[in-house]
């Protein structure tokens, strides 16, 4: 497994653990009624779980699945993916935690654009059949 997918999968599974923390600390509040403000942090569960645990471990195993070029670096290049992984994850973290200021959110969602573009960029050119060859 390259690196850069060992990294993306490690991530996911830290933004997993995070996404079950507060998943939780939201239903516990829903039952003892810890304090109102906690609902606050339901915009932050959803941004964990869909891009920090769902979409990072997709485009993680994808990276390491999808077939390799031929020639050449085996998986693209590397700088790049790793600029992807660092963009995806600047991202979800500028997202996740905006808390209304839209600057921040507005950042996120570029360094989320960023990384996918990055990440389709690096995919394109492995995206064939070798029965043809």
């Amino acid at each position: 497994m390259p690196s850069v997918s060992i990294w993306m999968i490690r991530s996911s599974l830290v933004w997993f653990l995070l996404t079950f923390l507060t998943g939780s600390l939201l239903l516990l509040n829903k039952g003892f009624e810890i304090s109102p403000a906690l609902w606050a942090l339901m915009p932050v569960h959803y941004e964990m779980a869909l891009l920090g645990w769902i979409l990072q471990f997709v485009l993680g195993t994808a990276y390491w699945m999808f077939p390799r070029h031929l020639e050449g670096p085996k998986r693209g290049n590397r700088k790049s993916a790793i600029l992807m992984v660092i963009t995806l994850n600047a991202g979800i973290v500028f997202s996740a935690f905006a808390m209304n200021q839209e600057w921040v959110l507005f950042a996120g969602r570029f360094f989320l654009l960023s990384g996918v573009i990055l990440f389709v960029r690096l995919m394109w050119g492995r995206v064939v059949s070798y029965r043809d060859l």
